[in-house]
């Protein structure tokens, strides 16, 4: 979905993987289709943070701090959405996050019967539904907690209406 229509990245140059995954929750909590290209995504001097993007979308946004365990994180992200969340997830080094040097965001939309990350990724061209919330597309493939754990950095931020 980055800077084009769900589904297609590459039809733009500079939105990246954070603004996207806003556009995406605006679109599922709100029901009208935002591009990461929309003005209201965007602070004068870039993304809008989480803050602000609370305010313009009428969400709330809880941060749910980098611990010294990934694993008492992903168990506040999981409790998060089940109750309701979709949770904002950063990371570095293989999929889901990519190897880029700074990093990857995602979305967090659930866990399967079997106890895998379900996601939403901003880069994936084979996500099903991709023109449709819930955001993105669903990421076709499910992410085992412990790679999903070796993998996530820095605060995550669950959004709820």
């Amino acid at each position: 979905m980055w800077c084009g229509t769900f589904g297609d990245w590459r039809a733009g140059t500079s939105c990246g993987c954070f603004v996207t995954d806003q556009a995406m929750i605006a679109s599922t909590f709100t029901g009208k289709k935002y591009l990461p290209t929309d003005p209201i995504l965007h602070a004068t001097t870039g993304a809008m943070g989480m803050d602000q993007f609370a305010a313009a979308f009428k969400v709330k946004v809880a941060t749910i701090p980098a611990t010294t365990s990934n694993k008492t994180q992903l168990d506040n992200i999981i409790k998060a959405v089940n109750a309701g969340a979709l949770v904002m997830v950063h990371g570095y080094g293989a999929k889901p996050f990519y190897t880029d040097p700074e990093g990857h965001w995602v979305v967090v939309r659930g866990v399967d019967a079997a106890g895998n990350i379900l996601i939403n990724d901003p880069q994936d061209l084979n996500a099903k539904n991709p023109d449709v919330p819930p955001p993105g597309g669903d990421t076709l493939t499910p992410w085992q907690p412990q790679v999903f754990i070796s993998e996530m950095s820095g605060d995550a931020f669950a959004v709820t209406k």
